[in-house]
């Protein structure tokens, strides 16, 4: 066995064997810790992180529907009801996006049935973030 003398340790001898598995094995976490940093500080500089850290984004909402008029046309069709009206939208003051979305009310007839919410949100494209509106059946 190959023997190396360390000569800053009093008296050691290290095996050459020990030696590379222990340099390699450093090698191996700092590879590892500068991968996990890379990827943390590497967000492109064109997303909604940076661009518009504060904006709900997208992806986060389970809202589909781009209108609150695509949203009434169907509950119009899953409910089997043809006369339901929007009233006038409201500021919301509950879910996702508190006093930044929009609530309207689903009647029909002088009876409330359901909400449609909106919100604003951030959805990251391949040409850069966009600002958009998702709009929820509640």
């Amino acid at each position: 066995m190959t023997v190396i003398d360390i000569p800053i340790f009093h008296n050691s001898r290290v095996p050459l064997k020990w030696l590379m598995l222990t340099g390699l094995a450093i090698v191996v976490v700092l590879l590892l810790v500068l991968t996990v940093v890379s990827s943390t500080f590497n967000k492109p500089a064109n997303c909604c992180d940076n661009t518009y850290p504060n904006a709900v984004k997208c992806d986060a909402l389970w809202y589909t529907y781009k209108s609150p008029q695509q949203a009434l046309k169907v509950l119009k069709k899953d409910t089997g009801v043809s006369n339901l009206r929007l009233t006038k939208g409201e500021e919301t003051i509950k879910g996702p996006c508190i006093s930044e979305g929009r609530h309207y009310g689903v009647m029909v007839g002088g009876d409330y049935i359901a909400s449609i919410m909106g919100c604003p949100c951030c959805q990251d494209t391949p040409s850069g973030p966009i600002l958009t509106w998702l709009y929820g059946i509640w």
